[in-house]
């Protein structure tokens, strides 16, 4: 009933209801994607893609760990975007 539900909201972690996005260790080993390395920029994946922005939201995702909201917001791009242009890159990668 709605009391038992307020009750459990109450008692519920206000950071982990808030979360959004898988935890990244659990996204990479789902993904069997190699360790990330250290943290890299937006500007370093695209040097390691030779400028390709695909490929570089894909580094970036897969290789480095970044979220698809820091991808998005070092983009400019909305986290859709990002989410549809990754996986059209896995696709192309897989194929």
């Amino acid at each position: 009933d709605e009391d038992f539900a307020a009750r459990m909201q109450a008692l519920a972690e206000p950071a982990r209801s808030a979360q959004r996005e898988v935890p990244r260790a659990q996204r990479l080993t789902t993904r069997r994607a190699p360790p990330p390395r250290k943290p890299a920029t937006w500007q370093q994946c695209l040097d390691a893609c030779n400028h390709d922005r695909d490929a570089a939201l894909l580094h970036g995702y897969l290789v480095n760990g970044m979220t698809m909201t820091a991808l998005a917001q070092a983009t400019g791009l909305s986290v859709s975007r990002v989410s549809r242009v990754i996986a059209a890159a896995e696709r192309a990668a897989s194929a």
